[in-house]
């Protein structure tokens, strides 16, 4: 007799919420408590529901994302009056009424509702429902919006938009982190938390008329109808044994405060840059003259004729003799403070006959010195 009152019990629980995506009984201060479709808010005792909420069925909360912290049951989102909710209630244990639950909201959020609910000790998740569409409110279309809830900071974001397609699909089995569902080939391993979608192959044992426990790394499966039998699947489904995997949803990385970031980040690192720049310049600087840095400068960037050089460097005060002299005496110089600097094993400036015609010298850096000077 008491294991009859026991199914009556748990066939009106699912009479009056019917959902397999959300759940609807708790634990709170020490009482079972089990969700009505609605509004409703039952305490189970001895395998009887007892109404303890004094309020009317308000019809606007059909299909809400159900959670727990600590002993405060929460919801949010729901649908009624062609149109979803887009925030968060919570039952007051001292009035036994739903009250709007106060938090922070960093985005627009349309809502939505008959959606599926993840939980880590920080964060939820709230993803994969629907919504109302704004051209027909008598449609209701799949929501894209995957919201976040941050417990710590009862703050409330939009974190990205789903590129996957939960309508098409069925469900198989959820737990807080994990959800599978499946379609005529494929079983789907969804992790919100992780950001992915495995795709496996469906095992035969898995088809429309199913109810699923999972227990030691097993999922049981009772098949229902005429076979009403009940078959074991090991858990193999492990992320690399995956036929394909992929993104369930894009994140927000473009969005305003993100591309403020990434601004941000390029400009630090651009300053950065051009401050090592200059304080390597800056060292040279100290060691040579304005002059000889000129003339470093453009062997730097090619080999180049002596006389070439001479002219960038002419001073017509003088004779030019005296010019050439005081152009050699210029190239020691560099080559002199270059080898000092670097402690190079050639002279850093070297003077070679130009292969056109023997009469000219080139001027150039050795291929060491070149090196160091590139790096800097």
């Amino acid at each position: 007799m008491l294991l009859i009152l026991r199914v009556c019990f748990f066939i009106v629980c699912s009479m009056m919420f019917p959902q397999k995506n959300q759940k609807k009984i708790f634990i709170s201060e020490g009482e079972k408590v089990v969700l009505g479709r609605l509004n409703d808010v039952y305490i189970s005792k001895e395998d009887s529901l007892i109404k303890i909420n004094k309020s009317f069925d308000s019809r606007i909360n059909f299909g809400s994302y159900n959670f727990q912290i600590s002993d405060t049951i929460i919801k949010f989102g729901g649908y009624g009056f062609w149109s979803q909710r887009n925030f968060l209630y919570y039952f007051d244990t001292s009035t036994y009424e739903w009250e709007l639950y106060p938090i922070n909201y960093s985005d627009d959020i349309e809502g939505s509702f008959e959606g599926y609910t993840f939980i880590n000790d920080k964060r939820l998740l709230f993803l994969g429902g629907k919504k109302v569409s704004k051209k027909n409110r008598l449609n209701k279309i799949p929501s894209t919006e995957v919201i976040e809830y941050n417990v710590p900071k009862r703050e409330v974001r939009n974190i990205g938009k789903l590129n996957f397609d939960f309508s098409d699909k069925e469900y198989f089995y959820k737990n807080d982190s994990i959800l599978y569902l499946f379609n005529n080939t494929l079983l789907f391993k969804i992790n919100p938390f992780n950001n992915t979608v495995n795709e496996f192959k469906k095992p035969p044992v898995i088809n429309y008329k199913i109810t699923v426990e999972y227990d030691n790394n097993q999922f049981k499966i009772h098949q229902l109808g005429d076979i009403n039998q009940t078959l074991i699947l090991v858990n193999n489904f492990n992320d690399e044994n995956s036929l394909q995997s992929y993104n369930l949803y894009d994140t927000e990385i473009l969005g305003r405060q993100n591309h403020f970031i990434i601004i941000l980040l390029l400009l630090v690192t651009t300053l950065i840059f051009l401050k090592i720049k200059y304080r390597k310049r800056e060292k040279l600087d100290k060691i040579l003259t304005k002059d000889e840095l000129k003339i470093l400068s453009k062997i730097l960037s090619k080999d180049m004729l002596f006389n070439d050089l001479l002219k960038d460097n002419y001073e017509k005060e003088i004779s030019y003799v005296h010019n050439t002299r005081q152009l050699n005496s210029k190239l020691k110089s560099i080559s002199l403070k270059l080898k000092t600097k670097y402690n190079t094993v050639d002279n850093p400036i070297v003077k070679t006959k130009y292969p056109k015609d023997k009469r000219l010298i080139m001027v150039s850096l050795s291929e060491e010195v070149k090196k160091i000077l590139n790096k800097k």
